[in-house]
């Protein structure tokens, strides 16, 4: 049996500002909380990978019981392991084996779920032209089905992330991912 087949990857996606990093917080320190080992993976728009010092979202995801979290861009790993390409999810998922949950924070990929966080001064929905969403936490009214690219998205609002979580464990227990 692959030792990924029962984690649960995750995108977090979202315009900038729009607060991902502060439900991505959120969902850390609940699953964790509960007992589920949970990792982070986080993309790097630039090759200046932060570090763990205080404050930043790495030390924070830990603080919240992130048991691993991957810094990942272009050229490196925040392994400081050089690499010569960006590693796909599947190889970004062996590095979490046993996990329940690994959320990939800014991955806009489509072979995985995804979860919109939003924000109304941030922007539009993203969600409209992409069907891997399967739940959107956003500080504004959900908008019409119609609206989206599936209407089995799922809406929490800022002050339900506890509800998000228990959701994203129901379905885990559901969907058990084939990854790529």
């Amino acid at each position: 049996m692959d030792s990924t087949e029962k984690t649960l990857p995750l995108a977090i996606v979202g315009r900038p500002g729009a607060g991902r990093s502060a439900v991505l917080l959120a969902l850390v320190n609940n699953l964790a909380g509960k007992g589920y080992r949970v990792g982070v993976v986080k993309h790097l728009e630039s090759e200046d990978a932060e570090s763990g010092r205080s404050g930043k979202d790495t030390y924070l995801y830990q603080a919240q019981g992130a048991q691993k979290i991957i810094l990942s861009g272009q050229k490196h790993l925040t392994v400081f392991a050089d690499i010569q390409r960006e590693c796909s999810v599947r190889e970004l998922l062996r590095e979490f084996p046993g996990y329940d949950f690994v959320f990939f924070e800014s991955y806009f990929i489509n072979e995985i779920p995804a979860l919109e966080v939003h924000q109304q001064a941030a922007g539009d929905l993203i969600s409209k032209d992409w069907p891997n969403v399967i739940a959107i936490c956003s500080d504004s009214r959900m908008p019409a089905p119609d609206g989206l690219a599936s209407p089995k998205v799922r809406f929490f609002a800022w002050n339900q992330l506890a509800d998000l979580a228990d959701f994203l464990e129901q379905y885990s227990s559901a969907h058990r991912p084939a990854h790529a």
